[in-house]
């Protein structure tokens, strides 16, 4: 899996040293998958069959993964602020759906007038499913919780 995000936030309330923000974007998500059979023939507890298969089919799939969301950033002083961030959405494209959910927590500082660094704590839980005409399907669960860090610019 190939994961991208690009996010706009709209600033509505800000003050001196807070600002309350609304986040929308999306998440870009790229899965391959191959299908391979394995199994055993048993007769009368005996195995006399059994083995892996060479893969059957592998399909790529880009799923688009609209998020919604906020932050809520603290200035600590003229270079050093503080903020957290969290996404979520819950989506059913066809035969594809399921729930991701990201927040970080942020310490950063301005390196200079347009770019700064930063380390987060970082928690991401993305959880898919295809289903196929019979109801059933594969499902793909990713969950990260730790460290990050980061840079940014500013305009």
């Amino acid at each position: 899996m190939n994961l991208g995000r690009i996010t706009y936030g709209y600033t509505f309330w800000r003050n001196e040293d807070w600002r309350l923000t609304f986040l929308t974007g999306l998440h870009i998500a790229t899965f391959k998958a191959t299908v391979i059979a394995s199994g055993n023939v048993t007769v009368n507890g005996v195995q006399i069959a059994g083995g892996t298969t060479a893969p059957e089919s592998t399909s790529t799939h880009t799923i688009p993964l609209p998020h919604f969301g906020g932050s809520v950033a603290y200035k600590i002083s003229p270079r050093w602020s503080t903020s957290f961030t969290a996404l979520a959405f819950a989506l059913q494209i066809d035969n594809y759906g399921g729930p991701l959910v990201e927040m970080n927590a942020n310490l950063a500082y301005q390196v200079s007038k347009h770019f700064g660094i930063g380390g987060r704590l970082k928690y991401f839980n993305l959880y898919l499913e295809a289903n196929g005409d019979g109801g059933s399907g594969a499902s793909y669960d990713y969950e990260f919780f730790g460290p990050a860090i980061f840079g940014y610019a500013t305009f």
